[in-house]
C-alpha cells in the first residue's frame, strides 16, 4: 500500500518562469501561481504509468507485474479514495511496460486501460469509479508479442474503433485491432526497421493522415510508418546538425515516448522544416505531449527532477528555437512523466527509480497567458537560422525499410 507523505501542499520551490521566452534570466521571472503536489511512497519499483482524467487516477505498472491506481483529484468531496491495486496473478511476474487507454470496441462501455507486459500479456481492465463503488478489474487477458516497449490506443481512418499501436525491442512497429468475432486484438499492421527505436512520436499529417516516426538510434534519420490501410514507409534525414541522441516529432503530435535515456534536444517539424526546443538540460530522460485548445504541450523531465513546459501554437512555431515557459523542480531518476488535461489545470505526474510518485498541477489559464505573450515575439514569417538563413525544407529519402 501507498503512504501519502503530502497531500495538497504547495511546492516550496515555485516554478521558474520566463516572459516572452527568456527562460533563465534572472531579470525576466516572475511570481508564478504555486504548483500543487501529492507524494506517495513505497509504490514498488514503477516500470510504466498513465494519467487517466476521466476516472481522476493515476496508473501506476509495476517491475513485479501489479497496477496501482493512484487519486490525484484536487476534490475534497473525492478525498476518501485511496490507491487500490490489481495483483498479478501470474507464475512469472513480469513489468509492466506500456499502458494506454481508449475506446477498444464500441462495444465496450467507457473507454479502457490496456496494460502490457514484457513477456507480452496483455489485459484491458476497468478503472476505479469516482464514487469507490466499483473496484478495478479485469475484463479481458491474452498474450501478445513479446518485447513490447510502448503501446497507444488512435483511431486511424476516422474509424468508430482504434487500432494499438506497439513498439518493441527488436526493430517493429506493429498495430492491433479489436475483433468483436473472436473477442481478442488481431495484429493489422507490421514495420521492421533498419536499427534499434530510440523514441517515437505518432501524430497527425494533412495529407498522410495518422503517422508513426521512429527515430533509429545513433542515427541522424527517422523512419515515418503510415498507418491505417496505406503501409508505406519514408527515410528522412535530418536537415541541421543535430545530435544523434534527441526526440523528433510532428506538429501536431499526440504520443511521444523514448527508450534511450539523456537525450539531448527535442525537434519539431513544421511545414517540412526543423524546430528546436531550448531545454538547459542535456540529459533529458522522459517526455509527454498534449494537444489543448490550438496549443502543444510538451513536459520534458531531466534525470535530476527539472521539469520544462514547452507551449507553442501556429504563431509561435515560426520561431527558430522555443525555449521552456515554466520550469520547476521534481522527482530525480524519472521512470516515466506522465501529462493530462483535468479541470482547468494541468497535471503532471512524475514516477521514480525511488519508488516516489509526486503529482504537480499548474493553472491552463496561466500556460495560455504565457503563449499569448510568447505570440508578441513570434516571427509573421519563417525565421532565419543561425547562419542567417531560412532552413531548407526536408524531404524524404527514396527508400524502403
Amino acid at each position: 500500500m501507498l503512504d501519502v507523505l503530502d497531500v495538497l501542499s504547495v511546492n516550496s520551490e515555485s516554478p521558474q518562469v520566463g516572459r516572452k521566452g527568456s527562460v533563465g534570466n534572472r531579470s525576466s521571472k516572475l511570481p508564478a501561481p504555486p504548483v500543487m503536489s501529492r507524494r506517495w511512497r513505497d509504490c514498488a519499483t514503477p516500470a510504466s504509468s498513465l494519467l487517466v482524467p476521466e476516472y481522476e487516477v493515476l496508473v501506476v505498472g509495476k517491475y513485479n507485474g501489479e497496477i496501482v491506481f493512484v487519486p490525484f483529484t484536487l476534490d475534497l468531496a473525492h478525498s476518501f479514495r485511496t490507491p487500490s491495486v490489481i495483483i498479478n496473478r501470474q507464475r512469472v511476474k513480469s513489468p509492466i511496460t506500456a499502458l494506454t487507454i481508449g475506446k477498444v470496441s464500441p462495444n465496450f462501455p467507457n473507454d479502457m486501460i490496456v496494460s502490457i507486459s514484457a513477456n507480452g500479456f496483455l489485459q484491458i481492465i476497468q478503472a476505479p469509479s469516482l464514487d469507490g463503488t466499483i473496484a478495478p478489474h479485469v475484463l479481458h487477458t491474452q498474450m501478445i508479442h513479446a518485447n513490447i516497449m510502448s503501446a497507444y490506443l488512435h483511431p486511424v481512418e476516422k474509424r468508430q474503433s482504434m487500432e494499438l499501436i506497439v513498439v518493441m525491442t527488436d526493430r517493429v512497429v506493429r498495430t492491433f485491432r479489436w475483433d468483436d468475432e473472436q473477442k481478442r486484438f488481431l495484429v493489422v499492421g507490421k514495420w521492421e526497421l533498419t536499427g534499434q527505436i530510440m523514441a517515437i512520436a505518432i501524430g497527425d499529417n494533412p495529407l498522410r493522415g495518422t503517422e508513426c516516426w521512429a527515430k533509429l538510434h545513433t542515427s541522424r534519420r527517422f523512419v515515418s510508418c503510415r498507418l491505417g490501410a496505406n503501409k508505406s514507409v519514408s527515410i528522412h534525414q535530418m536537415a541541421t546538425d543535430t545530435p544523434e541522441k534527441l526526440m523528433i516529432m510532428p506538429y501536431r503530435c499526440y504520443f511521444v515516448d523514448m527508450f534511450e535515456p539523456k537525450a539531448q534536444e527535442v525537434i519539431i517539424h513544421a511545414n517540412l522544416r526543423e524546430r528546436r526546443l531550448f531545454s538547459p538540460s542535456k540529459e533529458l530522460a522522459s517526455f509527454a505531449t498534449l494537444r489543448l485548445a490550438g496549443v502543444n504541450i510538451l513536459a520534458s523531465i531531466d534525470r535530476y527532477g527539472l521539469v520544462f513546459i514547452h507551449a507553442y501554437n501556429e504563431k509561435t512555431i515560426k520561431l527558430f528555437v522555443i525555449p521552456p515557459i515554466i520550469q520547476f523542480t521534481s522527482l530525480p531518476e524519472c521512470v516515466r512523466l506522465s501529462i493530462c488535461h483535468y479541470n482547468g489545470f494541468l497535471v503532471i505526474a512524475v514516477t521514480s527509480h525511488s519508488k516516489k510518485v509526486q503529482i504537480h498541477t499548474i493553472s491552463i489559464d496561466f500556460i495560455m497567458d504565457l503563449v499569448g505573450e510568447m505570440e508578441e515575439s513570434a516571427p509573421a514569417s519563417e525565421t532565419l537560422n543561425a547562419k542567417g538563413e531560412i532552413d531548407p525544407k526536408l524531404e524524404p529519402i527514396p527508400s524502403s525499410v
